[in-house]
């Protein structure tokens, strides 16, 4: 199946569904074809398909700026939350960290049916992301990413000169609050995905470069 209109369309995350369809999560910056109710630039987009392919139904998120979905999972209450980052001061962001020129990591709930139950912008001042987010066992949420910021919403930030980014990992209530953070400076590029372990614990992995050799490496950490 080809999904999208005449500009570009992005798919990043694919699950399968309790009806045996499929929710693909992504973003587009088309305003025509597939996609209806674009808010500006790119915006987040999420689809819901029947078991064949057809589609359901589609939503578009975010504001005047650029809005990105990059990673979706289902919930336990049969919905959906998807994470990302956003660069919107208005639309479907209710608060945003410091201005547009830079992102802040964008968390979504989203009903059975594609409706925000909840959204919140996380980081500070630079930017910030979230690739990738996992409910957890006790129904909150884990998400990793890259962030520059030592403000706002980042505790412990130790990014290098050279680098400024930290690994990013954030655990969320239920409802989407904050209730732990941490950071990791390895000279890394950031968490591009996590998982919970059957211990409770988490398991991280992603790149690092080396400087001035610039030689990329793959990284896991666990953590307890």
């Amino acid at each position: 199946k080809c999904l999208g209109g005449i500009n570009r369309d992005v798919a990043r995350s694919v699950k399968e569904t309790q009806d045996g369809g499929y929710i693909v999560a992504g973003h587009s910056y088309s305003t025509d074809g597939d996609v209806t109710g674009a808010h500006g630039g790119a915006d987040a987009w999420v689809v819901k398909l029947s078991n064949t392919g057809s589609m359901e139904w589609q939503r578009t998120y975010g504001g005047s700026g650029d809005d990105f979905a990059n990673s979706l999972c289902r919930t336990f209450d049969g919905g959906y939350v998807f994470s990302g980052a956003s660069y919107s001061l208005d639309g479907d962001i209710s608060a945003h960290h410091g201005d547009s020129s830079e992102a802040d990591a964008w968390v979504v709930k989203l009903s059975a049916a594609g409706s925000i139950e909840w959204e919140r912008s996380f980081g500070g001042s630079m930017l910030d992301g979230a690739p990738c987010i996992r409910q957890t066992f006790d129904s909150g949420y884990i998400f990793t990413g890259p962030t520059e910021s030592d403000d706002g919403d980042v505790s412990g930030h130790t990014g290098s000169l050279i680098t400024k980014t930290d690994l990013w990992l954030v655990k969320l209530s239920a409802t989407g609050a904050i209730q732990w953070n941490k950071c990791v400076d390895i000279s890394i590029d950031g968490g591009v995905s996590v998982e919970q372990t059957v211990d409770s614990g988490y398991i991280v992995c992603g790149s690092y470069t080396t400087y001035p050799a610039y030689n990329a490496y793959l990284w896991i950490i666990k953590f307890t």
